[in-house]
C-alpha cells in the first residue's frame, strides 16, 4: 500500500508542482523572515525659478534677504523598510545619514512635514556651509521614518543625493526601482523626463492600485471557484475535486490576500501630495 502510494506521488505532476510552489513560497518566507536592516530613501521635486535674471525693475525674488535665480522644492522620504531596528548607535561617524547638495548650490530651508512616529525623534540638523544636512534620530522600526521637504537654489533633484552607512544594513539605497538612471533622465525638460518624473511622484500610488486590483480579482476568482464546486458537489456528490483545482484556489487566495496587504498605504502620503 505504501509503495503504491509513494508510487502515485512520484508520477504524480500536480503534487510535484504543489512541492515546487510549497518550496518556493518557503524560501520566500524565510528571506522575509531573516533580520535585515534597510535604510531607503525616494526623492521627488519640482523647479519653481530657473535661471531668472532682474528684468522687471520692480521685481526681486529673493530667499532670506539673498538673491534667487533658481529655486527648487524637493521631497526626501526616508524610512526602514527592513524588519529590524536600526538605532542611533547603528550610525556611523565617518559615514552619517546626510542629504547632500551639489557644490555651487545652497539648502535654503528644509521642513520635517512628516514622522511616522514621534517617538523615532526624527531630526535634521543644518551644516554650517549649507551644502548638506545631517539626519539623526533614536531608532526607526519597520516602515518607521519621515518626509523632509527642502528649498534649494539647483535646477532640479538631481543635485540632491542621500548618502551614509548603517551598521549591519549598508549603504541608504533608493528605494526606487527606476533609481539613478531615471533621477539622470529628470534633469532635462523633455517629454520623456516628465512622464519619468511623473512616475517616480506616483510609484507608490500606481503600485498600491495594481496591488489591489490584482489582489481583489484573484480574491473574487478564488471565490467564484469555491461557489463553482460548492454547487457542482451538491449537484453531483459522487464527483470529487480535483488536485489541481484545489492547488489553484489555495493559490488564488494566498496571493491574492499578499496583494491586498501589500496595496495598504505605509503612511507616508504627504511625500505623494502635490506641491
Amino acid at each position: 500500500m505504501l509503495e503504491q502510494f509513494l508510487a502515485w506521488v512520484v508520477a504524480n505532476p500536480y503534487f510535484a508542482l504543489a512541492t515546487a510552489v510549497a518550496g518556493i513560497i518557503s524560501l520566500i518566507l524565510t528571506v522575509k523572515a531573516r533580520p535585515q536592516k534597510k535604510p531607503r530613501y525616494l526623492i521627488t521635486g519640482k523647479n519653481i525659478i530657473r535661471d531668472y535674471q532682474k528684468g522687471i525693475e520692480e521685481l526681486e525674488i529673493t530667499c532670506k534677504g539673498e538673491p534667487v535665480s533658481n529655486l527648487t522644492v524637493t521631497k526626501i522620504m526616508i524610512w526602514n523598510k527592513g524588519n529590524q531596528t536600526i538605532d542611533k548607535s547603528d550610525i556611523t561617524e565617518k559615514a552619517p545619514l546626510r542629504i547632500n547638495i551639489s557644490d555651487g548650490f545652497e539648502i535654503l530651508v528644509h521642513t520635517k512635514i512628516f514622522e511616522k512616529d514621534p517617538v523615532n525623534n526624527f531630526t535634521i540638523r543644518e551644516a554650517p556651509d549649507k551644502s548638506h544636512l545631517l539626519i539623526d534620530f533614536d531608532y526607526l522600526d519597520k516602515n518607521d521614518g519621515a518626509t523632509i521637504q527642502l528649498f534649494h537654489t539647483a535646477p532640479s533633484s538631481v543635485h540632491i543625493k542621500v548618502e551614509g552607512k548603517v551598521k549591519g544594513g549598508g549603504e541608504i539605497k533608493n528605494g526606487s526601482f527606476l533609481s539613478a538612471w531615471a533621477r539622470k533622465a529628470v534633469s532635462k525638460d523633455t517629454l520623456f523626463s516628465r512622464f519619468i518624473n511623473f512616475w517616480i511622484k506616483h510609484e507608490r500610488k500606481i503600485d498600491r492600485t495594481l496591488y489591489g486590483i490584482m489582489g481583489v480579482f484573484l480574491i473574487l476568482l478564488d471565490t467564484f471557484m469555491i461557489i463553482i464546486n460548492i454547487i457542482s458537489a451538491f449537484l453531483n456528490p459522487s464527483k470529487l475535486i480535483s488536485f489541481n483545482e484545489l492547488l489553484a484556489m489555495f493559490l488564488f487566495g494566498i496571493i491574492g490576500f499578499l496583494l491586498i496587504k501589500s496595496s495598504k498605504t505605509n503612511g507616508f502620503d504627504s511625500f505623494y501630495d502635490d506641491f
